[in-house]
């Protein structure tokens, strides 16, 4: 759980980076993300507001540290789609971070805000 403080109204993603070589590992690969104050710009798979972000950090060279954008894997049948968007009202917000397989890891997590 991380607090969050956001500087202004506004539509947000989340950034997760990790080792290629990690999530490789038997597919060790998806986390669990939730703000529970968020208002989403579409619904999840679940009503609890939580996005599975499977299949992360792609294929290519296994020793890489990867940026990806937590996308609702679930809701979409594990096809490519556009990252969750997040609209948050300025102030303190609370961030869910739960991974899915025992080998996952992040190394960082970014919120960006969305132009």
């Amino acid at each position: 759980v991380y607090t969050l403080n956001i500087p202004a109204d506004g539509d947000y993603v989340i950034g997760l980076l990790g080792l290629r070589e990690r999530a490789g590992n038997g597919g060790d690969d998806s986390f669990w993300v939730n703000i529970p104050d968020a208002v989403l710009a579409r619904p999840t798979w679940d009503a609890s507001g939580w996005v599975r972000c499977g299949g992360i950090f792609g294929d290519g060279e296994q020793d890489e540290m990867v940026w990806d954008l937590a996308r609702d894997w679930w809701f979409n049948d594990g096809e490519d789609q556009d990252p969750v968007i997040f609209t948050l009202n300025a102030g303190p917000h609370e961030m869910q971070i739960s991974r899915r397989e025992d080998g996952t890891g992040l190394d960082a997590i970014a919120l960006l805000a969305v132009e």
